[in-house]
């Protein structure tokens, strides 16, 4: 009888993959620190969903080996360890905003979020270099290039590609993508983005640095007028502490406001203003710094500086307040004090002017705070768009999209009638006062006037140049029709130049430029014919004329670009902020 036998089943095999562990939580951050700036690394945490970068609660993360920055050219790790409520359940935070800041003066170097990577449970390292300090750097000259000419094409421009970056946006990239577009299309500022904008508007907002230059301490003197004299409404004075901390209550700042009788009140520094009291609606002072071509107060066209002023209301009279103090002399038609120290700021706030001015500088800071509103309102849209995204993940689409940034616009009050209006006001009358366009045009007038006689004078200089070059060519003994021709043509012009056929010398100076062009053009032909036939003295002459010539064009040129961005209400090419946040040193 045989017996049926049965084998017993093999083992099933188990893969490596089901029996891997979960990672272990790592919470450090490493930082590698490639600039050449100190920096203080902070946790910046958001207790309201309309609080960005520096308006969030901040706190100071220590490197693991108990130092308070990270060096230059040095790295640190740095803890996160955050928790949250979710549900009623303390939860640990996987989603941090990190401050890359300044030691010194916590200027922002960079802000970037750091997310917990749930497949390797850590955190990516993070690198910092100078070309992302420079970043920031460009970013706080176009801040202030804008304050400084809100009704430029570059700010209308600007307006235009905020306005319009959410349209269509399927994501949060959409939104960066149509903000980066409009800088890429500017010579300056190219490397300047939406959240650079968010970083540098909202340091400004918490912390008052930028309103001394970053100095110590500033005084700004105030002024009023009724429409026939200038009157005194006292002064501000700025100090900062030699160690500045997070702490946004700004211990060992002061703000100290003093009347013309010298009777002083302490002020407060709250979302980018100087007030008396940070509770009330309607604060009996109430000032706001705002940016400044220089030359706009001096009246010196060299002065390309961006300086900042203050603007704003005292005890119900509108102010200017500037770091200069006008002369006592100024009201009765006196040009500076008798030292013959002057900064031109009377020819600002002459009775007859003041009153204009202060109105204008007033608007100015009402069309940049909606600008800034805007700006944080496309910000919004853009996070609402990545949580959404994050979320739902590979379900997200574009009607989810849609439906973020709406609600984000309704959030931020991108789609109230109250923001609708802010944001005619640029173009709308303002109170009490001629239509802002107006304004502009007489202020644009009185600059391109003097950058007209500006004109005049660089280019009478560059014809005397002209002039010596072509002596220098005569009198080397190599005189032809051409230089005979180039004689008669030197006279038209001076004479063109110095009493011209129509009282408007603006608008013949672009023929007068040509003109002069040609002159210079058929010389500079006859040089280089000349030039290696002369020996000695004689060629040494007529090759330092013809450099002194060039320069003078150099100089000319640079006039009538500038005319022509007046003509325009364009900033110039050079402008920059006295002092930037980024150069001073720790």
């Amino acid at each position: 009888m045989s017996t049926k036998t049965t084998s017993s089943p093999s083992p099933k095999k188990v893969s490596a993959a089901a029996v891997t562990t979960t990672p272990t939580l790592n919470k450090n951050l490493v930082i590698t620190n490639n600039s050449s700036i100190n920096l203080a690394i902070i946790d910046a945490a958001a207790t309201d969903d309309n609080q960005v970068v520096f308006e969030q609660s901040l706190k100071l993360l220590p490197t693991i080996d108990g130092k308070q920055s990270i060096a230059a050219n040095s790295s640190g790790t740095v803890v996160l360890d955050d928790t949250h409520d979710n549900n009623g359940t303390p939860t640990y935070t996987k989603l941090y905003d990190i401050i890359y800041a300044k030691t010194d003066t916590l200027f922002p170097v960079k802000s970037q979020g750091a997310m917990l990577n749930f497949k390797t449970q850590d955190y990516a390292p993070v690198a910092v270099t100078d070309d992302e300090a420079k970043i920031m750097q460009e970013t706080e000259v176009f801040t202030q290039t804008i304050a400084a000419y809100p009704t430029s094409q570059l700010a209308k421009d600007y307006i235009a590609a905020l306005q319009g970056s959410t349209n269509n946006a399927s994501s949060e990239d959409d939104i960066d993508d149509a903000v980066a577009s409009f800088f890429a299309s500017t010579n300056s500022y190219k490397d300047v983005t939406l959240d650079s904008l968010i970083a540098l508007k909202s340091y400004y907002n918490t912390y008052p640095m930028v309103w001394t230059g970053y100095q110590s301490s500033k005084t700004y003197y105030l002024y009023s007028s009724d429409g026939t004299t200038v009157i005194s409404n006292g002064s501000l004075t700025v100090t900062i502490p030699s160690t500045i901390g997070l702490d946004k209550s700004l211990p060992g700042f002061s703000f100290t406001y003093k009347d013309a009788n010298n009777n002083t009140k302490a002020l407060h520094y709250a979302n980018g203003q100087f007030v008396d009291d940070p509770n009330a609606d309607v604060p009996n002072i109430c000032l706001v710094g705002t940016f400044i071509l220089k030359s706009t107060i001096t009246k010196v066209d060299t002065d390309t500086d961006i300086i900042t002023i203050l603007s704003g209301n005292v005890y119900n009279n509108t102010v200017i307040g500037y770091e200069t103090p006008l002369p006592d002399n100024s009201n009765n038609g006196g040009g500076g004090d008798s030292s013959g120290n002057w900064s031109g700021l009377y020819t600002l706030l002459h009775p007859k002017d003041a009153a204009g001015w202060m109105q204008l500088f007033l608007t100015f800071v009402g069309v940049v705070m909606g600008i800034d509103f805007l700006l944080k309102g496309v910000k919004s849209a853009k996070d609402s768009v990545l949580e959404a995204k994050d979320k739902l993940g590979d379900l997200f689409t574009k009607a989810d999209a849609d439906k973020a940034i709406s609600e984000a616009k309704a959030k931020s009050g991108l789609n109230d009638p109250k923001y609708k209006s802010e944001m005619k006001k640029i173009k709308a009358d303002n109170a009490a006062n001629k239509n802002l366009d107006d304004q502009i045009k007489d202020a644009d007038t009185i600059y391109q006037d003097r950058v007209t006689e500006d004109w005049r004078t660089s280019t009478d200089e560059k014809l005397d140049s002209i002039g010596d070059m072509l002596q220098k060519m005569l009198d080397s003994g190599h005189a032809t029709t051409d230089m005979e021709n180039a004689g008669d043509a030197l006279g038209d012009a001076y004479t063109s130049t110095d009493t011209p056929s129509t009282s408007d010398l603006s608008s013949q100076i672009d023929g007068l430029n040509k003109t002069i062009e040609g002159l210079q053009s058929t010389l500079n032909a006859q040089y280089e014919t000349i030039i290696n036939k002369l020996k000695g003295e004689a060629q040494t002459e007529l090759s330092e004329s013809k450099a002194a010539a060039d320069k003078a064009k150099e100089v000319t040129d640079k006039v009538s670009d500038d005319l022509e961005k007046a003509k325009e209400r364009q900033a110039p090419e050079d402008v920059k902020p006295e002092r930037s946040g980024m150069e001073v040193e720790a």
